[in-house]
């Protein structure tokens, strides 16, 4: 994979390091795209401040981007994680940030440079409390794409008809249908690939002491150090509205990375059995009947924050189970954090009838917690994006442009399906854990 030739022209200088904010500013809130020259003030009295101050977009701010994952490595029982830091209204405004400027790029009108900007701010609006774990509890009533209307009052709709789009069409580009929405996934994956890597991987600068964890992420930072830029090489045609990518070469890096995120983050087994912990963990205190009396359900779960959550939540066991008197936590975030450092353990299977037997079999051990069985999806590996061929000047599949580099990402992604059991022994004579502690415990309630 070539890298570029030159990184020293102003356009692509990398600005997002120097994150020193002016003294005299003219907006409301500052953001940045890592690897990328989208570093500034937003505006006031803009779309962004209109939407802050009319729908339910602040409590985002209280919504991890990451919650209980970590970027796993070799050996990770040997690392110390801490919990990302990014949230999602961070990635929301930074979508809508991303979104402007790729409809700006494109000289498309201001009506739907607008209405990108709104689709960005609003397509997560819906997340629950503690997002992907949460919402893996029941994916129908909880998944932000189809519920974000349900977030909107009467001035939220005011914002549909002042920006000049109906509820419909505002739906089907939150659902990546159309120009805007196409733009929208794009943009949606540039940021919260962007985002994440972030915190993983930190600067592509730092050329000393990088962790043999992220050591592959930065082998194609060294590369493209810029490779947020990629938001520059969306285009548009403007006769048939297909949208494709300029720069094929840094397009493949983007595409590297993201693949990497979803091997070794995402989707690695110790993250999933994370998620599936908490997801077992809010099971007894959940209904999708709101007429039932439960404390947690759909609507609930959309207007509390991660913070209100996790106090429900240890809330619930600690009455269910006298842990007032027996936590090793000092408080639910003290808990919450301590599950960023507890390793499930895991197996994978071919079908769901040896993954069963194995279950079965677990059974007979008293002192193991079996969570469940999982299967683990894979994911769109992004090979069949356009891109203009710079020898034909025409557009093709980035799979056709780039058959080596797509074979690479197209075997990432095929090794990732599969089904996993994922259970742990809590027994006191093995691993000395307060999680440990905990669950046993909390054991008959989320047990198998």
């Amino acid at each position: 994979m070539a890298g570029r030739e030159n990184f020293s022209s102003k356009e692509d200088r990398l600005s997002f390091l120097d994150l020193a904010i002016e003294e005299e500013d003219n907006g409301f809130m500052h953001e940045f795209l890592p690897y990328s020259d989208i570093n500034r003030w937003i505006p006031e009295n803009s779309v962004y401040d209109d939407v802050y101050h009319n729908a339910p977009l602040g409590r985002l701010g209280n919504v991890a981007a990451l919650s209980f994952l970590a970027y796993i490595g070799p050996a990770p029982e040997t690392q110390y994680f801490l919990d990302y830091t990014h949230d999602r209204l961070d990635h929301s405004l930074v979508v809508a940030m991303t979104s402007e400027e790729v409809l700006k790029n494109n000289h498309l009108p201001q009506k739907l440079i607008n209405i990108a900007i709104l689709a960005g701010l609003l397509h997560d609006i819906a997340t629950p409390a503690l997002g992907d774990a949460t919402m893996q509890m029941d994916t129908k009533n909880l998944d932000e794409e189809e519920n974000w209307a349900a977030m909107l009052d009467e001035k939220g709709m005011e914002l549909l008809e002042k920006y000049g789009v109906s509820k419909k069409e505002m739906h089907n580009i939150i659902k990546n249908k159309g120009t805007l929405g196409v733009i929208l996934d794009i943009t949606d994956r540039i940021t919260y690939t962007m985002k994440d890597l972030f915190e993983v991987a930190g600067s592509p600068r730092r050329k000393l002491d990088v962790n043999p964890y992220t050591k592959s992420l930065h082998a194609v930072l060294n590369e493209f150090p810029d490779v947020g830029n990629i938001y520059k090489d969306v285009a548009v045609d403007p006769k048939t509205e297909q949208v494709y990518f300029t720069n094929p070469e840094r397009l493949e890096a983007f595409l590297l990375l993201r693949a990497l995120l979803h091997q070794k983050l995402y989707l690695h087994p110790i993250s999933q059995g994370r998620d599936l912990l908490v997801k077992k963990l809010l099971e007894p205190l959940y209904s999708s009947d709101e007429k039932v009396d439960a404390p947690l359900n759909p609507t609930s779960l959309r207007a509390m924050n991660d913070t209100e959550l996790k106090s429900v939540m240890y809330g619930y066991f600690t009455m269910k189970t006298a842990l007032d008197q027996l936590s090793p936590f000092r408080d639910s975030d003290d808990f919450f954090y301590s599950i960023v450092n507890w390793f499930p353990e895991y197996r994978g299977f071919e079908t769901e009838k040896e993954a069963s037997e194995f279950i079965s079999q677990l059974s007979h051990t008293p002192s193991i917690l079996t969570l469940g069985m999982k299967r683990r999806r894979g994911f769109d590996p992004g090979v069949g994006y356009l891109v203009m061929d710079p020898k034909t000047h025409t557009t093709m599949p980035f799979s056709q442009s780039q058959p080596q580099a797509a074979l690479q990402l197209q075997q990432i992604a095929d090794s990732l399906p599969g089904i996993f059991v994922y259970f742990k022994d809590i027994s006191e004579n093995e691993e000395k854990s307060r999680v440990n502690n905990f669950l046993r415990a909390v054991k008959s309630e989320i047990s198998l």
